[in-house]
């Protein structure tokens, strides 16, 4: 099963409990024992199981360059936010 659940997770997918397309694989992930042996697993290749409110997804750390990178591509972006955030502080 943990292989189905990486493959699944790799492709960007979202795993979650209210899909019928993927219920066996959440209901196996919603096991700690489960969760927490595939979060280990994966760790060794630096991704992180991440389960949150019956959603399953994986994630990375970013190295310093990826970090550098993201944020050069997005900075418009974030700022544009930030600003928006000034303006319409009621808005979360």
């Amino acid at each position: 099963m943990e292989k189905v659940i990486f493959e699944i997770l790799s492709k960007g997918i979202i795993i979650s409990t209210n899909s019928s397309k993927f219920h066996k694989e959440a209901t196996f992930l919603l096991d700690d024992d489960n969760f927490n042996s595939l979060n280990s697993t994966l760790n060794k290749i630096g991704l992180y199981l991440v389960g949150e409110y019956g959603y399953f997804y994986l994630s990375k750390d970013l190295k310093s360059d990826e970090e550098e990178k993201y944020f050069n591509s997005y900075k418009h972006v974030i700022l544009a936010i930030a600003q928006l955030k000034k303006v319409f502080v009621h808005l979360d």
